[in-house]
């Protein structure tokens, strides 16, 4: 587990930001900093730390061991700040970036989610949403639906930008939702 931060950013809003490393994570993360950059707010990055089963020894490879037993969480350190190092370098005025604190937990993404928003008692979660639906959807759940229904704080879902042909892409329209604990 990684930190950064001192106790006076307790008085300041958090945002949970959970991050896979893909296009949805990455949009939550810029609304997330621009979030905090005008409410100066603080940010919390999580990485929940499991295997998928789509990229098997997805920690491994980014570690640049191939043999042997990597432990998952120096590949999934490597991966979490490869991804903050690139989104920085890109975007250099999310100044909320610098001061964020990041953490990594193992177990289920939804449980992980749900339950460092509560121990942290965070302002918001926000995460990213994937453009997943019927079938697939169905078969496999999703995160956010889970965290929605949930989480105890309010949830943004920020779905990635879509890429226009020959246009710059728009920003994203996020969609936000109360606590989880009401809806049910």
């Amino acid at each position: 587990m990684s930190a950064q931060g001192t106790d006076n950013d307790i008085a300041v809003p958090a945002y949970l930001v959970p991050v896979d490393f893909g296009a949805p994570a990455r949009a939550a993360l810029v609304h997330a900093a621009e979030l905090a950059a005008e409410g100066r707010g603080r940010l919390l990055i999580l990485h929940v730390l499991h295997e998928p089963v789509n990229r098997p020894g997805l920690y491994q490879r980014a570690s640049g061991r191939r043999r042997g037993l990597t432990p998952l969480q120096a590949g999934a350190g490597s991966l979490l700040q490869a991804f903050l190092a690139a989104l920085r370098q890109e975007r250099p005025d999310l100044t909320a970036l610098e001061r964020a604190q990041t953490l990594l937990v193992r177990g289920l993404p939804a449980e992980c989610i749900v339950a460092v928003a509560g121990q942290r008692a965070v302002a918001a979660i926000i995460l990213g949403r994937r453009r997943r639906n019927g079938l697939s959807r169905w078969l496999n759940g999703s995160v956010g639906d889970q965290v929605l229904r949930r989480a105890r704080c309010p949830v943004t879902l920020v779905p990635p930008a879509i890429p226009c042909a020959g246009a710059e892409a728009p920003a994203a329209a996020p969609v936000s939702a109360g606590s989880g604990a009401s809806a049910a």
